[in-house]
Parts: C-alpha cells; structure tokens; sequence
C-alpha cells in the first residue's frame, strides 16, 4: 500500500468514528426516561355528590370529574 491510500484509509477510520460517536451522543441525549406522574389531589364527598347531581343533569364537565377521579 501507498502511503497516500495509508493516509486516506487512516482519515476514512477517524471520521467515521467520531460520526459514530457524535451520533451515539445525540440520540441518548434525544431519548430521556421521562415520567410524568399526574398530581394526587383529594376530592370531598361534597364535591363529589354535587358532581355526581350535575352530572345526572348532564353536565359534561361534572361527567368527566366522575370519569377521571374513579380512573
């Protein structure tokens, strides 16, 4: 082998390998293990007896309290 197909072989390796590298960084920056938790709230009897009539009404707001708080 030639030393210029040396030098050039040689830069092929070193510039794939740091756009392997970079790459490898970038996607585990773009990919956290993210995980939301939605607030614990406490919701009164009162409360829910009042949604509870609004919602036999139908009231879609008062439906969709019940909804979310037995989930």
């Amino acid at each position: 082998m030639t030393s210029r197909y040396k030098q050039l072989n040689l830069i092929a390796v070193v510039t794939t390998a740091i756009l392997l590298v970079a790459c490898t960084e970038k996607a585990a920056d773009s990919n956290p293990a993210k995980t939301v938790v939605p607030p614990v709230t406490t919701v009164s009897e009162d409360k829910i007896a009042q949604w509870q009539r609004e919602a036999q009404a139908g009231d879609p707001d008062a439906q969709y309290n019940l909804a979310y708080q037995g989930s």
